[in-house]
């Protein structure tokens, strides 16, 4: 498959210590933990954030609540009182033409 002396290993001209592998090792762990150190810190703003829209909403929610609540007694005099005060002012007469 490969020409005789261009094997993939024949030519291999660096080899790692155990020392130098764990150095690699370590550096790398070091990259990620940083990585994945600023990924958290930006997921617990984010979270933060979250929080505190839900707060605003959940405040508003209530206060609209209240505003309806003290809305309704005008709203239901509107709706099962006026309607049949004004129907004693139509004529009945009008509708039949």
């Amino acid at each position: 498959m490969y020409p005789q002396g261009r094997h993939p290993r024949a030519n291999r001209a660096f080899k790692f210590t155990i020392a130098e592998s764990c150095d690699r090792i370590k550096e790398e762990f070091q990259f990620l933990q940083a990585q994945y150190h600023m990924e958290y810190d930006k997921l617990a703003n984010e979270k933060t954030e979250m929080q505190r829209h839900y707060v605003m909403y959940y405040e508003m929610s209530y206060g609209l609540n209240i505003e309806i609540a003290a809305f309704a007694p005008r709203l239901r005099w509107r709706l099962f009182f006026f309607p049949p005060f004004l129907l004693r002012f139509v004529s009945f007469e009008g509708g039949k033409q």
